[in-house]
């Protein structure tokens, strides 16, 4: 499926290509090999999905999407640092995109990464921004690699509060209805997105990739995660940012009053769980205020 999806999406006829999965199955590996379509300029290492945008003398930015998304939910802010002249890689996490990893539990997701970043960036300090979900892998990260600032947007894994619904019916969608209305749970802005975007998700949701993972995120009281403590300390030698939106209907903002107040919390009072697309400048002023000439 997801290849078909690329392929679609790239304008590559599956017909003239020959797959290296299991018994000749076409990957989507294979379609971003063959030059067509490459707009996207989908690469792979160690197993992740990734785009690499942007002057490779820039200074290096990591980013990390959230559950059931993939690279393109940071479409807009990859155009913008890019213009501000970062080195910017963006990946599909396991589970999500055109990653063929799976990721059967939470710490699966930052399973293959280190390996991954050593070989993008080696030992080159490097920023990293994390949306959602991705600040749990993104924390792992930062404790083990020098990371120049973390920067987590409506992060999880700060507080009890999580929409479950939200959750549940991105993993496991009836319709690409019901993705149409989860997706406006996002942001307070109206979705850009058109129904046959929204059947893509739903194709790609279907495959119950996130099921697993969906049911270890919340137990009877909430989130199961907690990054807090960590946060703590990597805030005694990094410098850290949250950005949380006060209309989010996934978290709620509020969990990040109780954060060390060595971390900087900036507030978006009209954005919701997307401040980096509804707030975008706002966003950008913020991730590059500290590495500025």
């Amino acid at each position: 499926p997801v290849a078909r999806r690329l392929a679609r999406r790239q304008g590559v006829d599956l017909a003239t290509l020959t797959g290296s999965g299991r018994r000749g199955r076409i990957e989507a590996r294979d379609v971003t090999r063959t030059g067509q379509g490459r707009s996207d300029d989908l690469r792979f290492a160690n197993g992740i999905a990734y785009i690499e945008k942007g002057p490779a003398t820039g200074t290096p930015i990591l980013l990390i999407h959230g559950f059931a998304g993939d690279r393109t939910t940071f479409a807009s802010l990859i155009n913008g640092l890019t213009k501000a002249d970062r080195h910017v890689v963006a990946i599909d996490l396991p589970g999500h995109g055109a990653t063929e990893r799976e990721a059967p539990d939470i710490d699966a997701l930052a399973a293959p990464l280190p390996d991954f970043v050593r070989a993008l960036f080696g030992d080159q300090p490097f920023h990293l921004v994390a949306h959602s979900l991705g600040a749990i892998p993104a924390m792992a990260l930062a404790e083990t690699f020098p990371v120049s600032s973390l920067s987590l947007i409506a992060p999880a894994g700060i507080g009890l509060s999580i929409n479950a619904d939200f959750v549940d019916g991105m993993a496991d969608p009836a319709s690409p209805g019901e993705v149409a209305h989860l997706l406006r749970m996002l942001s307070e802005a109206p979705a850009a997105l058109s129904d046959a975007a929204v059947a893509d998700i739903f194709d790609v949701q279907k495959r119950g990739r996130l099921r697993t993972l969906a049911g270890q995120m919340i137990g009877p009281r909430g989130q199961t995660v907690s990054i807090i403590g960590a946060l703590d300390r990597l805030s005694a030698r990094m410098p850290v940012r949250v950005l949380v939106g006060h209309r989010d209907r996934v978290f709620d903002w509020r969990d990040a009053t109780a954060l060390s107040p060595r971390i900087a919390v900036h507030h978006f009072p009209r954005a919701g769980h997307m401040p980096h697309a509804e707030a975008l400048r706002e966003t950008l002023d913020i991730l590059t205020a500290g590495d500025r000439p």
